[in-house]
């Protein structure tokens, strides 16, 4: 896809986020409401937003994960909650895009059936511990499944799931199979009630004797697990610019506000001070952006310091974003933590990126051991 291509896409998204979600997010955020998201969902299908992930051969937009990055990176300028859904629907279309041509046909072909409501997928991972209640075993080429996952977004929209089931140490055991909502045995739990990306209803899903039958085993052994990896990495490339999108919304906000605000007789963008808050906010949202992008480009050098890898951009982006947006807090005064001037959501979100996916500090540390 073209440069040009991709700019028309990113600019008619601007406007769908600035028509669609501005006005009403902050009202959302304080009252959740599935019905409120799912109608975003439909209306961002007259743009083809929920098919980017998908190749042009099934009626996607054949976009990479980069280019989703650069939309999710919008959208969560407007809602980080929002742009959440979406992200996890993005990286449930990664497996999928390994998986074998009858794989590919059978789901690809669900989730852009225009004749039908539009699909919402979400993915769920094992725990990074590998210490699970998901109990599964593998009979007469079925996959049953007892017991409760992990948390994972989008439970009360999300029509399947990419679910991957593995072993700690055990590669050749990890399964990555297609759960519908629907399906006999799946219910979801309640959703846990977050302080941040509060529009996205985060829960668990609780199998009851879940039979996946054979069409519905997307992949096992080193297949599988290769899948598990680039699904994880692409989730924290994700993650970060999500967390990239919604500080530079703080970021501009502290800028408009600092340009209004008058004190001591002149603006306070004119102190010293401000100037150099400012400064440190767009310098790190400069180096946020470069990061989460390296995290998706195709290693061309052999240099070290250019080895793609989205963990430590999923760190420093997330923690980057909450200095910014505490900073913007600042810069507002007593303003910052009113609910009408969104920057107290933007941090309540920025919150929650910190531990999608596992918290930054388990990640870097276990980053480190990975390398031992």
């Amino acid at each position: 896809m073209t440069e040009e291509i991709i700019s028309r896409i990113i600019g008619e998204c601007r406007k769908f986020a600035t028509n669609e979600i501005r006005k009403t997010c902050l009202d959302a955020d304080f009252s959740p409401d599935a019905d409120w998201v799912f109608g975003i969902w439909k209306k961002s299908c007259q743009l083809d937003l929920p098919f980017l992930a998908i190749p042009e051969n099934f009626c996607g937009g054949g976009c990479t994960p980069l280019d989703c990055a650069f939309i999710l990176d919008l959208l969560a300028g407007e809602c980080a909650g929002i742009a959440s859904v979406y992200a996890h629907h993005f990286t449930a279309c990664i497996p999928l895009l390994m998986a074998e041509d009858e794989h590919q046909n059978r789901f690809f072909t669900k989730l852009t059936d225009k004749n039908a409501l539009p699909k919402i997928a979400a993915v769920i991972f094992p725990p990074e511990s590998g210490d699970s209640s998901l109990q599964w075993i593998k009979k007469n080429g079925c996959v049953i499944i007892n017991g409760t996952s992990r948390i994972t977004g989008s439970i009360d929209l999300a029509d399947g799931f990419i679910l991957f089931l593995a072993e700690t140490g055990d590669s050749e055991k990890t399964q990555c199979v297609w759960v519908d909502r629907s399906a006999k045995g799946v219910t979801t739990g309640e959703p846990l009630q977050l302080p941040g990306l509060k529009i996205n209803a985060f829960g668990p899903v609780l199998f009851n004797d879940v039979t996946i039958t054979n069409d519905n085993i997307i992949a096992d052994g080193q297949t599988a697990e290769k899948m598990l990896k680039a699904a994880r990495s692409v989730f924290y490339g994700f993650t970060a610019a999500l967390a990239v999108g919604a500080a530079r919304r703080a970021f501009e906000k502290a800028m408009d506000y600092a340009e209004e605000r008058y004190q001591f007789g002149k603006q306070i963008i004119r102190h010293q001070e401000i100037q150099r808050m400012l400064g440190n906010m767009h310098m790190k949202l400069t180096a946020g952006s470069a990061a989460y992008r390296q995290a998706f480009e195709d290693q061309k050098s052999k240099l070290p310091f250019l080895a793609t890898d989205a963990v430590p951009a999923k760190i420093f982006c997330t923690d980057a974003a909450m200095e910014i947006v505490m900073d913007a807090i600042q810069i507002h005064g007593g303003y910052g933590y009113m609910h009408e001037y969104g920057i107290e959501k933007i941090m309540r979100d920025v919150k929650i990126l910190q531990l999608l996916g596992g918290t930054n500090s388990f990640l870097a540390v276990s980053h480190i051991a990975d390398k031992i």
